[in-house]
C-alpha cells in the first residue's frame, strides 16, 4: 500500500490553456467596459482587472482594438446563444419563437445592468471604430433578418400582409430604446414591462 507521502505532489501552478486565458482576458475587458466605458478601458486597466502582465495580453491579442473586437464577438455570441436556447425550448411555432426572442432580450443573462452598460459602450465605439461598426452592422442585420423571417411566417399564418423588414426595424429599435432607458434609470420600469411593451407591439402587427 502506498504511503500518503508517496502520492504524487500537485504542481503549485497550473498553466492555463490559451483559450481559457483569452476568455478570462475578454471577460475582464467586458467588466472594464461596463465600469469605465471605452475611454477608461485602457490596456493597463484591463491587465489590472485580469491580474496579468501587459506582455501576456499582447501575447494573446494585438492591443486594445483586437481585444475589443473579440469582446464584441463574445457579447454577440452570448445574445445569440441565449435567444437560441429559449427558441429551442418552445418548438417550431413562429409566433412562439418571436415571443421567445423578445423574452430573451429582457431576461438574464442578456438583460443585466452590466451587459447593457457594455452594449452602450460598444455602440458608442461603433460610431468611431470602422471595425466595430462593421461588426455591429452584421450583427444587427442578422438579428433583424431573423425577426423579419418570423414576422413573415406569422403573417402568412394569419393571411395578412406586413412589411416585415420595417416591422423588424421598429421592433429592434423599441427593444434597444428600452434597454437604454432602463440602463439610465432602472427604476423607470421592470424587465417584465419592457417585454410586455414589445409583445404589445407584435400583437398590434397581426390584428
Amino acid at each position: 500500500m502506498a504511503k500518503l507521502s508517496d502520492s504524487p505532489k500537485k504542481p503549485k501552478f497550473v498553466r492555463e490553456e490559451p483559450e481559457v486565458r483569452r476568455k478570462l482576458l475578454i471577460e475582464a475587458t467586458l467588466r472594464c467596459l461596463a465600469k469605465y466605458g471605452n475611454s477608461g478601458t485602457t490596456v493597463e486597466v484591463i491587465c489590472k482587472a485580469a491580474k496579468v502582465s501587459r506582455g501576456l495580453l499582447n501575447h494573446h491579442f494585438n492591443g486594445k482594438s483586437d481585444i475589443i473586437v473579440q469582446a464584441y464577438e463574445y457579447m454577440s455570441d452570448k445574445l445569440d446563444n441565449s435567444t437560441r436556447g429559449l427558441i429551442e425550448e418552445i418548438g417550431r411555432e413562429p409566433q412562439a419563437q418571436l415571443e421567445a426572442m423578445i423574452k430573451a432580450a429582457f431576461s438574464p443573462p442578456t438583460f443585466t445592468k452590466e451587459d447593457l452598460s457594455i452594449w452602450i459602450s460598444l455602440w458608442n465605439l461603433a460610431q468611431v471604430d470602422p471595425q466595430i461598426n462593421g461588426l455591429n452592422k452584421r450583427h444587427y442585420n442578422k438579428y433583424r433578418r431573423s425577426i423579419a423571417h418570423l414576422i413573415d411566417a406569422v403573417a402568412d399564418e394569419n393571411k395578412i400582409s406586413i412589411n416585415s423588414s420595417r416591422a423588424a426595424l421598429s421592433l429592434t429599435a423599441l427593444m434597444d430604446g428600452l434597454w437604454l432607458e432602463w440602463c439610465l434609470d432602472p427604476d423607470a420600469f421592470v424587465p417584465q414591462e419592457g417585454e410586455a411593451a414589445c409583445l404589445d407591439f407584435i400583437k398590434r402587427l397581426f390584428t
